[in-house]
């Protein structure tokens, strides 16, 4: 089970090592149950921090997991795999957080 704190979740420099490498996927079968209490968590970090959108490895977690929202419209996504893309551009305000 895993079991965070959201007042010990910190945004991490960009150039930290967490920043900078795959993260490890979300192992359902170890710790599926944990799974709405990670997102919760996230969820709060976030609204705490003034972002819509926040991945866990912006605050020093290891796990491939990334939430976004603006008011009661919640998302969190769990392994997240990239199956298509466009070349066209739009300009819009970024909201990151890191």
């Amino acid at each position: 089970m895993i079991i965070l704190r959201k007042d010990k979740l910190n945004l991490v420099e960009p150039t930290d090592e967490v920043m900078n490498k795959s993260p490890q996927r979300f192992n359902f079968d170890t710790d599926g149950e944990s799974a709405p209490g990670v997102a919760n968590v996230l969820f709060e970090r976030m609204k705490q921090l003034g972002g819509v959108g926040l991945s866990a490895n912006q605050v020093g977690l290891d796990m491939s997991v990334f939430v976004m929202g603006l008011g009661e419209l919640k998302i969190a996504v769990f392994n997240p795999i990239i199956i298509k893309y466009s070349k066209e551009e739009e300009l819009f305000n970024e909201g990151c957080l890191s």
